[in-house]
């Protein structure tokens, strides 16, 4: 009995140390995620309903995507993110094809390899607002589109406020690169700063659409200058939002 009751407090004590690290490396690498990012989140304190008042999430961009890696996910909240994507649906994701490309296997990914994340605009600080998504099929379309789809485990609740599908033009509607919107674009981004320094919350940028040279192996660009100095180059699945 004695030697059982040894036993039993040398696993409580392994146990109790183990959360005590893994609380600590969450902890850690958040204070590191915070001083890599630029600014901070945006963040509204709304009256609520009753009266009281309450603080809740105002995204700037509620159709963006986190696309991760699940593998790397595991580690902890953020490393997995590999690129960004929309929400065009309430269970589907749009994002350009070499999202899902593994240059390292030379092969596309499989759905249970990626997880997707939505109402987050902090990539290494998870929040109630946040949803996880598995992913269940990808579609290509052709390949002069240079896009993807991903259709998701399930449908995002509705009327939420920080998750919201982005809306698609309709059929033979003008483009608003061809209206009189398209000094009036807007780049969301995690990306790198110019330290190349991973963001941590989400950046939107003010844009204006540009030429740029065409590479006729690749699939059609467009380009857009942001009211900084640098350049963004993205495929077909660039998305405007207007202001």
């Amino acid at each position: 009995m004695q030697l059982n009751d040894h036993w039993r407090k040398i696993v409580k004590t392994l146990i109790f140390a183990f959360l005590c690290t893994e609380m600590q490396t969450t902890y850690t690498h958040r204070d590191l995620a915070a001083k890599r990012g630029i600014g901070l989140a945006e963040m509204d304190a709304i009256a609520a309903e009753n009266g009281k008042e309450g603080f809740q999430l105002k995204m700037v961009a509620p159709h963006q995507a986190s696309i991760r890696l699940l593998t790397l996910e595991r580690d902890y909240f953020g490393k997995g993110h590999i690129c960004s994507g929309a929400l065009v649906a309430p269970s589907v994701v749009l994002t350009v094809t070499s999202c899902i490309f593994s240059q390292v296997k030379k092969s596309y990914y499989h759905p249970s390899e990626l997880r997707v994340v939505l109402g987050s605009p902090q990539r290494f600080a998870p929040n109630e607002q946040a949803l996880v998504f598995g992913v269940t099929h990808i579609h290509q379309p052709p390949k002069d589109l240079a896009l993807a789809i991903l259709m998701l485990d399930k449908d995002v609740p509705e009327n939420l406020p920080y998750i919201q599908a982005i809306g698609l033009p309709t059929p033979g509607a003008t483009s608003i690169l061809d209206s009189d919107h398209h000094n009036l674009l807007q780049i969301n981004t995690w990306g790198y700063d110019g330290d190349i320094r991973e963001l941590h919350d989400l950046v939107t940028l003010n844009a204006t659409h540009t030429s740029c040279h065409q590479h006729q192996s690749k699939s059609p660009r467009i380009c857009v200058q942001p009211k900084t100095s640098t350049t963004f180059v993205a495929g077909f699945t660039w998305m405007p939002v207007p202001r």
